[in-house]
């Protein structure tokens, strides 16, 4: 009887044995993503993956301003078996799974596109503020005809050079990307399900810890094309378009001046060097817009020919940084003014008197590498009949004063001295 009690416990012990054997190697088989996502917060079910793309978007003023006309386009293959080159994955445990090459047939649709275009807006800051899209490829699990860790690349390519919309990458920018897609087995083993996701930079074998401290590698895990610089740095492994501000003012004066005329003005817009942008600026104040360059509250890149008048401040927004400008004024008046401008505080328009039909010789264009301001001032005061200024006449007369008051204290004086001696 004894015996057969030492019977079943052993059937029992070897039962219990056999079931915990295989819910380890179950666990072995899907345990080697840590977090096994493209993101946080991205559904790592399922057979669709999102992949962001990110501009980080300065200005001078933190202001809303247009996007680059910009298409990117990402191209997903499957890496093959001999570039892998016997590629790992291990993760907290220890647990180790082989990198499989990715299976062609998969994905159906292998190329995905995201646009930038200045038809949209943008928010920016001083530091830096993401303008986020995102692309996504969808898996066909049956594909997939036993579990593993299978291996895409994604390459980013652009319809125009970068630079010649004003975008700059970040020295660390890369345009390929790692996908590793992780597939098992569903419940009664009928068919393969992918239970997550993990982007990279790079390729090749990757260890896993997120129980050290540091983490190992966990940094090594990408959202896409975003920014991954931490809060306050510089834009690190990320696309990032910077653009300044401008403001010019206009101010008339002076008793014969007509501070209600609109006095005609050329802006040109210098493009950066190598940048052939289109980018749309906007504008406040009270400006009228004349020519075929209007386009309601803003205006392509380029030049602006408009009118302004006394209290005018036009103010264009989004220009890419590296630009330059110039203005220049024309006075269509019967009058002569007395017209001066400066630039960042410094003089670009040599105060010089203005004839009627004649306009402001500009020879050095204002560099936009931050804000720039450009104020404007035309003055005509009166002018008397004898060919002074009037208001030079006050002081005339102070002096004419002072010397009729000189010339009769002396006169008192030579009296009493003559007094005196008689």
């Amino acid at each position: 009887m004894f015996s057969k009690t030492i019977r079943k416990a052993l059937v029992f012990v070897l039962a219990v044995t056999m079931v915990l054997g295989m819910l380890t190697t179950a666990f072995a088989s899907t345990s080697a993503i840590p977090d096994p996502t493209v993101g946080a917060g991205d559904d790592p079910a399922g057979n669709v993956v999102t992949i962001r793309k990110q501009i980080i978007f300065i200005n001078s003023d933190g202001s809303t301003v247009r996007e680059p006309n910009i298409t990117y386009t990402y191209t997903l293959s499957a890496v093959a078996e001999a570039d892998l080159a016997g590629a790992t994955v291990t993760d907290d445990d220890g647990d180790k799974g082989t990198v499989k090459a990715g299976v062609g047939d998969a994905v159906a649709v292998k190329v995905q596109t995201v646009a930038f275009a200045d038809t949209n807006t943008s928010a920016s800051s001083t530091a830096g503020t993401a303008d986020e899209k995102t692309f996504s490829f969808t898996f066909d699990e049956e594909k997939f005809e036993t579990p593993g860790i299978y291996r895409y690349k994604i390459v980013e390519t652009t319809d125009v050079e970068k630079a010649t919309v004003g975008i700059v990458p970040a020295e660390t920018y890369s345009a390929v990307r790692y996908l590793d897609v992780y597939v098992m087995n569903n419940a009664d083993d009928s068919a393969r399900v992918i239970y997550g996701y993990v982007l990279y930079e790079d390729t090749g074998s990757i260890t896993f810890d997120a129980k050290a401290n540091p983490t190992v590698n966990i940094d090594k895990k990408s959202k896409g094309y975003v920014n991954t610089a931490a809060d306050g740095a510089d834009p690190a492994d990320v696309d990032v378009y910077e653009t300044v501000n401008l403001e010019i003012s206009k101010t008339t004066s002076g008793v014969l001046a007509q501070k209600n005329h609109e006095f005609p003005l050329a802006v040109a817009l210098t493009q950066p060097t190598g940048v052939n942008a289109t980018v749309k600026m906007d504008f406040t104040g009270p400006l009228t817009k004349t020519g075929s360059d209007t386009l309601g509250d803003y205006v392509q890149f380029g030049d602006l020919n408009g009118k302004v008048k006394n209290g005018t401040t036009i103010k264009i927004t989004g220009i890419p940084k590296g630009a330059s400008v110039t203005v220049q004024e024309t006075n269509d008046t019967p009058d002569s003014y007395r017209i001066s401008a400066t630039a960042n505080g410094s003089d670009i328009i040599a105060e010089a008197i203005i004839d009627a039909g004649t306009s402001t010789e500009v020879s050095t264009a204002v560099a936009l590498d931050a804000k720039g301001t450009i104020a404007i001032q035309n003055v005509l005061d009166a002018i008397s009949p004898t060919g002074y200024v009037i208001r030079f006449a006050p002081y005339v007369l102070i002096l004419a004063a002072g010397i009729i008051l000189l010339l009769l204290c002396k006169r008192f004086v030579r009296r009493e001295e003559d007094e005196a001696k008689a």
